[in-house]
């Protein structure tokens, strides 16, 4: 008979408690990139670039409300990853991508009519890019994580240690 998992017969690769460290670097991740979606929404909503003033901008409210669901999602991911589910990971995989999705389409429709003489879209299209590109690094280090999982040491955990002894 084995013994208890307690905190004397518990090893490294078996935490007692608190999230794995995978799972704590993509809840770090997550909990960033909400973070910046929130940023970039109220930036959009706070700067009239038509008329170069500071202010409530009632034009970019959809800027506000995708960037608070994007973030507000992401968060849900983060804590339900955190509580050590499993199936958040996967959610955060294809609720990113289609953010991007999202994210590309909203830009370049702003940057064409940037390009065809709507000044004022280039605010709005720096911004949008700015949240699709943040949603492709994460995309990126999701699919990383995902692929090859790093170890408490932060090298890959494929057997591959540090040359340093």
């Amino acid at each position: 008979m084995s013994p208890p998992n307690t905190p004397e017969t518990v090893t490294d690769s078996q935490p007692t408690r608190g999230p794995a460290p995978v799972r704590t670097r993509v809840v770090v991740w997550l909990v960033l990139y909400s973070f910046l979606l929130f940023e970039v929404a109220v930036a959009a909503v706070m700067y009239n670039p038509v008329n170069g003033q500071f202010g409530f901008n009632a034009a970019a409210k959809t800027a506000l409300i995708s960037g608070g669901v994007c973030g507000g999602l992401s968060l849900l991911w983060a804590f339900l990853l955190w509580r050590r589910a499993r199936w958040p990971f996967i959610a955060a995989m294809l609720t990113t991508t289609l953010f991007l999705a999202a994210f590309t389409w909203r830009a370049t429709v702003a940057w064409t009519a940037f390009a065809g003489g709507a000044s004022e879209k280039g605010y709005a299209a720096s911004l949008i890019t700015l949240m699709g590109l943040a949603s492709l690094a994460l995309i990126v280090l999701l699919l990383r994580e995902r692929v090859m999982p790093r170890n408490r040491t932060g090298f890959a955990s494929k057997n591959i240690q540090p040359a340093l002894k």
